[in-house]
Protein backbone atom coordinates (compact mmCIF):
# COMPACT_ATOMS: atom_id res chain seq x y z
CA UNK A 1 0.00 0.00 0.00
CA UNK A 2 1.53 3.14 -0.96
CA UNK A 3 0.58 6.95 -1.93
CA UNK A 4 0.33 6.75 -5.64
CA UNK A 5 0.08 10.77 -5.89
CA UNK A 6 -1.17 14.00 -4.70
CA UNK A 7 -2.99 17.22 -6.21
CA UNK A 8 -2.88 20.40 -3.80
CA UNK A 9 -5.48 23.02 -5.28
CA UNK A 10 -5.15 24.44 -2.15
CA UNK A 11 -4.77 23.55 1.18
CA UNK A 12 -3.35 25.77 3.78
CA UNK A 13 -0.45 27.46 2.46
CA UNK A 14 0.34 24.96 -0.47
CA UNK A 15 -1.78 25.53 -3.56
CA UNK A 16 -1.33 24.19 -7.20
CA UNK A 17 1.00 21.24 -6.48
CA UNK A 18 0.52 17.74 -8.37
CA UNK A 19 3.00 15.01 -7.65
CA UNK A 20 3.14 11.60 -8.76
CA UNK A 21 5.64 9.46 -6.42
CA UNK A 22 7.46 6.45 -7.30
CA UNK A 23 5.54 3.70 -5.59
CA UNK A 24 8.38 1.54 -5.30
CA UNK A 25 10.72 4.15 -3.62
CA UNK A 26 12.71 2.78 -0.76
CA UNK A 27 11.88 6.49 1.34
CA UNK A 28 9.64 9.16 0.47
CA UNK A 29 11.59 12.57 1.84
CA UNK A 30 10.32 15.96 2.69
CA UNK A 31 12.92 18.75 2.63
CA UNK A 32 12.66 22.76 3.37
CA UNK A 33 12.90 25.46 5.52
CA UNK A 34 10.18 26.14 8.36
CA UNK A 35 6.77 27.51 7.13
CA UNK A 36 7.06 26.22 3.63
CA UNK A 37 4.39 23.00 3.75
CA UNK A 38 6.32 19.88 5.29
CA UNK A 39 3.62 19.97 8.42
CA UNK A 40 1.02 20.66 6.02
CA UNK A 41 1.43 18.02 4.02
CA UNK A 42 1.53 15.35 6.41
CA UNK A 43 -1.59 16.78 7.69
CA UNK A 44 -3.21 16.27 4.62
CA UNK A 45 -2.33 12.43 4.48
CA UNK A 46 -3.36 12.09 8.06
CA UNK A 47 -6.65 13.38 7.52
CA UNK A 48 -6.55 11.60 4.19
CA UNK A 49 -5.73 8.20 5.67
CA UNK A 50 -8.65 8.80 8.42
CA UNK A 51 -11.04 8.81 5.18
CA UNK A 52 -9.84 6.27 3.78
CA UNK A 53 -9.89 3.84 6.73
CA UNK A 54 -6.96 3.36 7.98
CA UNK A 55 -7.27 5.36 11.05
CA UNK A 56 -9.87 5.86 13.77
CA UNK A 57 -9.78 9.37 14.02
CA UNK A 58 -7.23 12.41 13.66
CA UNK A 59 -5.35 14.62 15.68
CA UNK A 60 -4.19 17.91 14.59
CA UNK A 61 -2.86 20.47 16.47
CA UNK A 62 -3.72 23.33 14.13
CA UNK A 63 -7.84 23.49 13.49
CA UNK A 64 -8.92 21.65 10.27
CA UNK A 65 -9.77 23.89 7.27
CA UNK A 66 -13.20 23.18 7.47
CA UNK A 67 -13.24 23.80 10.48
CA UNK A 68 -11.96 27.36 10.09
CA UNK A 69 -13.94 27.42 7.06
CA UNK A 70 -10.96 28.10 4.60
CA UNK A 71 -11.49 27.21 0.92
CA UNK A 72 -9.15 23.83 0.29
CA UNK A 73 -9.48 21.51 -2.78
CA UNK A 74 -7.72 18.26 -2.71
CA UNK A 75 -6.83 14.94 -4.16
CA UNK A 76 -5.20 12.20 -2.19
CA UNK A 77 -4.76 8.52 -4.56
CA UNK A 78 -3.37 5.49 -2.81
CA UNK A 79 -2.18 2.27 -4.48
CA UNK A 80 -3.62 -0.46 -2.85
CA UNK A 81 -3.96 -3.25 -5.26
CA UNK A 82 -0.93 -5.15 -3.47
CA UNK A 83 -2.91 -5.93 -0.18
CA UNK A 84 -6.87 -5.30 -1.39
CA UNK A 85 -7.20 -8.55 -3.80
CA UNK A 86 -10.50 -9.01 -6.27
CA UNK A 87 -11.54 -11.42 -4.13
CA UNK A 88 -11.33 -9.59 -0.96
CA UNK A 89 -14.00 -7.13 -2.59
CA UNK A 90 -15.85 -10.09 -3.82
CA UNK A 91 -16.39 -11.61 -0.56
CA UNK A 92 -17.51 -8.24 0.69
CA UNK A 93 -19.74 -7.70 -1.74
CA UNK A 94 -21.41 -10.72 -1.04
CA UNK A 95 -23.09 -9.51 2.32
CA UNK A 96 -24.07 -6.83 0.20
CA UNK A 97 -26.30 -7.69 -2.38
CA UNK A 98 -27.64 -4.28 -3.77
CA UNK A 99 -24.14 -3.66 -4.43
CA UNK A 100 -22.61 -4.20 -8.23
CA UNK A 101 -19.57 -5.38 -8.75
CA UNK A 102 -20.23 -4.94 -13.01
CA UNK A 103 -17.06 -2.68 -13.35
CA UNK A 104 -14.66 -4.39 -10.65
CA UNK A 105 -12.56 -5.65 -13.81
CA UNK A 106 -11.72 -2.58 -14.79
CA UNK A 107 -11.10 -0.64 -11.55
CA UNK A 108 -7.16 0.48 -11.46
CA UNK A 109 -6.04 -0.52 -7.94
CA UNK A 110 -6.13 2.41 -6.62
CA UNK A 111 -8.91 4.80 -4.42
CA UNK A 112 -8.72 8.48 -4.16
CA UNK A 113 -10.32 10.66 -1.37
CA UNK A 114 -11.40 14.16 -2.64
CA UNK A 115 -12.23 16.80 0.09
CA UNK A 116 -13.51 20.75 -1.00
CA UNK A 117 -14.20 23.16 0.74
CA UNK A 118 -15.79 26.65 -0.87
CA UNK A 119 -16.42 30.02 0.73
CA UNK A 120 -20.07 31.59 -1.10
CA UNK A 121 -20.96 35.11 1.00
CA UNK A 122 -22.75 36.14 -1.20
CA UNK A 123 -24.71 33.72 -3.02
CA UNK A 124 -26.36 29.95 -2.94
CA UNK A 125 -24.11 27.19 -1.67
CA UNK A 126 -22.72 25.36 -4.66
CA UNK A 127 -24.39 21.46 -5.18
CA UNK A 128 -21.94 19.13 -3.40
CA UNK A 129 -20.60 16.21 -6.41
CA UNK A 130 -22.77 13.24 -6.60
CA UNK A 131 -22.13 10.09 -4.07
CA UNK A 132 -20.59 12.71 -1.07
CA UNK A 133 -19.44 10.55 2.09
CA UNK A 134 -19.80 14.14 4.35
CA UNK A 135 -20.76 17.90 3.47
CA UNK A 136 -21.14 20.74 5.87
CA UNK A 137 -22.90 23.83 5.33
CA UNK A 138 -22.69 27.05 7.00
CA UNK A 139 -23.82 30.37 5.83
CA UNK A 140 -20.80 31.54 3.42
CA UNK A 141 -19.37 28.51 3.60
CA UNK A 142 -19.64 24.90 2.18
CA UNK A 143 -17.69 21.45 2.47
CA UNK A 144 -17.70 17.96 1.10
CA UNK A 145 -15.45 14.79 1.01
CA UNK A 146 -16.22 11.85 -0.56
CA UNK A 147 -14.04 8.33 -1.47
CA UNK A 148 -13.82 6.94 -5.06
CA UNK A 149 -12.10 3.49 -6.32
CA UNK A 150 -9.90 4.92 -9.55
CA UNK A 151 -9.83 3.94 -13.14
CA UNK A 152 -12.65 6.29 -14.71
CA UNK A 153 -15.73 4.47 -13.30
CA UNK A 154 -19.02 5.95 -13.20
CA UNK A 155 -20.04 7.60 -9.85
CA UNK A 156 -22.06 5.08 -8.34
CA UNK A 157 -19.60 2.20 -9.41
CA UNK A 158 -16.64 4.27 -7.85
CA UNK A 159 -18.44 4.83 -4.90
CA UNK A 160 -19.74 1.62 -3.66
CA UNK A 161 -16.57 0.19 -5.17
CA UNK A 162 -14.78 2.04 -2.77
CA UNK A 163 -16.89 1.64 0.24
CA UNK A 164 -15.75 -2.70 -0.60
CA UNK A 165 -12.14 -1.34 -0.41
CA UNK A 166 -12.19 0.72 2.67
CA UNK A 167 -14.22 -1.96 4.58
CA UNK A 168 -11.02 -4.27 2.93
CA UNK A 169 -8.11 -2.31 3.99
CA UNK A 170 -9.78 -2.41 7.22
CA UNK A 171 -9.55 -5.63 7.71
CA UNK A 172 -5.73 -5.97 7.15
CA UNK A 173 -3.53 -6.50 9.42
CA UNK A 174 -1.24 -4.25 8.10
CA UNK A 175 -3.49 -1.36 9.52
CA UNK A 176 -2.30 0.69 11.62
CA UNK A 177 -4.57 2.96 14.03
CA UNK A 178 -2.35 6.07 13.96
CA UNK A 179 -3.04 9.57 14.80
CA UNK A 180 -0.63 11.74 13.03
CA UNK A 181 0.22 15.39 14.83
CA UNK A 182 2.88 16.74 11.75
CA UNK A 183 3.88 19.85 13.81
CA UNK A 184 5.04 17.79 16.84
CA UNK A 185 6.61 14.29 14.87
CA UNK A 186 8.00 16.68 12.32
CA UNK A 187 9.52 20.27 14.30
CA UNK A 188 12.45 19.87 11.86
CA UNK A 189 13.28 21.21 8.68
CA UNK A 190 14.19 17.87 7.22
CA UNK A 191 11.52 15.02 7.44
CA UNK A 192 12.83 11.53 5.83
CA UNK A 193 10.98 8.42 6.68
CA UNK A 194 10.43 4.61 5.60
CA UNK A 195 7.50 3.72 7.55
CA UNK A 196 5.42 3.65 10.88
CA UNK A 197 9.57 2.98 12.64
CA UNK A 198 11.10 6.35 11.26
CA UNK A 199 8.30 8.48 12.55
CA UNK A 200 8.47 7.29 15.85
CA UNK A 201 12.45 7.54 15.59
CA UNK A 202 11.43 11.39 14.74
CA UNK A 203 9.45 11.63 17.82
CA UNK A 204 11.62 9.44 19.79
CA UNK A 205 14.78 11.77 19.13
CA UNK A 206 12.69 15.16 20.21
CA UNK A 207 11.54 13.84 23.14
CA UNK A 208 14.83 12.85 24.49
CA UNK A 209 16.11 15.96 23.82
CA UNK A 210 13.52 17.94 25.86
CA UNK A 211 14.33 15.28 28.71
CA UNK A 212 18.69 15.59 28.33
CA UNK A 213 18.51 12.34 27.70
CA UNK A 214 21.35 10.42 26.11
CA UNK A 215 19.65 7.46 24.09
CA UNK A 216 20.45 4.73 21.81
CA UNK A 217 18.30 5.09 18.76
CA UNK A 218 19.10 1.48 17.09
CA UNK A 219 15.75 -0.53 17.04
CA UNK A 220 17.03 -2.84 19.69
CA UNK A 221 16.28 0.56 22.06
CA UNK A 222 12.67 0.73 20.32
CA UNK A 223 11.57 -2.36 21.07
CA UNK A 224 12.95 -4.00 24.74
CA UNK A 225 11.70 -2.26 27.92
CA UNK A 226 9.28 -2.77 30.78
CA UNK A 227 6.45 -2.31 28.38
CA UNK A 228 7.25 -5.63 26.49
CA UNK A 229 8.38 -5.74 22.56
CA UNK A 230 7.32 -3.30 20.41
CA UNK A 231 7.11 -0.33 22.91
CA UNK A 232 9.19 2.67 22.44
CA UNK A 233 10.97 3.37 25.75
CA UNK A 234 13.69 6.27 26.69
CA UNK A 235 17.08 4.72 28.30
CA UNK A 236 18.25 7.10 30.69
CA UNK A 237 22.14 7.40 31.26
CA UNK A 238 22.15 5.22 33.98
CA UNK A 239 20.55 2.12 31.52
CA UNK A 240 17.04 2.30 33.44
CA UNK A 241 13.75 2.33 30.66
CA UNK A 242 10.65 4.26 30.97
CA UNK A 243 7.40 4.16 28.91
CA UNK A 244 7.63 7.37 26.10
CA UNK A 245 3.96 8.13 26.10
CA UNK A 246 2.44 11.52 25.23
Amino acid sequence: MRIHSLRIGRWRNLEHIELVLDVDADYLCLVGENGTGKSSLLELLSVAAHHLGLTPGVALRRPHPRDRQDPHDVDVTLEVRDIVSLEAVRNIAAAQPHVSLEHLDSWDGTVIFQSTGVRHPDGDPPQPPPYTGTSTSVPGYSSWTRVLAGGGLPDVAAFQLAGLVVTALQQRPEVLHLYVDAERVFPRGFSCFTDLSEFVTVEFERRAREKAMDLSLDRSAMCRGPDGPGRVCTRSRNGSFSPLRK
